[in-house]
């Protein structure tokens, strides 16, 4: 869970207080999976999006993870970096995007596609300075997910996320 610490003005966007999961290889459980190792089960829900249906976006997440039986604050957790992901595709992917969700044993797993493109390998692996007012949503999925797998090739980017159910 990522609680925001304020001070006397405000919102201070350059400070959250985040547990850092450990990234959680799957075991080899006969799950099918796909090319890249990901495990690979039948999607539950899809859905495209838009900046008008991101609560949408929020509430299929979070029955997704009810579904899925994750802990109150796993659930939480993965509808923000989920949230993150899809306001990205908003405004750096094209003004749309694509989110699939689907379970497999003892995971859940998101997909958020768009059309956008970055080149930066580290993109979400460092920590936003205080100054910047953008640039959170993939540190913070990286930050509340177990696993996060990130493809960018001109004109598409994929974001897969998965979590442990407890």
């Amino acid at each position: 869970m990522i609680r925001f610490l304020t001070y006397p003005g405000g919102l201070d966007p350059g400070r959250y207080a985040a547990r850092k999961r450990p990234e959680v290889r799957p075991a080899d459980t006969g799950t099918p999976r796909g090319d890249d190792g990901s495990p690979r089960g039948e999607v539950s829900a899809k859905m495209e999006f838009s900046a008008a249906s991101l609560r949408a976006v929020r509430r299929l997440v979070s029955r997704e993870a009810s579904w899925a039986r994750l802990s109150d604050d796993r659930h939480a957790d993965l509808v923000l970096a989920i949230d993150e992901l899809a306001t990205n595709s908003v405004t750096h992917g094209g003004g749309h995007g694509t989110l699939s969700v689907w379970r497999t044993d003892g995971a859940i797993v998101c997909e958020v596609r768009d059309g956008g493109h970055f080149a930066d390998p580290l993109a979400g692996l460092r920590p936003p300075t205080p100054e910047q007012l953008t640039g959170r949503g993939l540190w913070v999925a990286r930050r509340l997910c177990d696993r996060v797998q990130i493809s960018s090739s001109p004109g598409r980017t994929t974001v897969r996320v998965q979590m442990s159910v407890d």
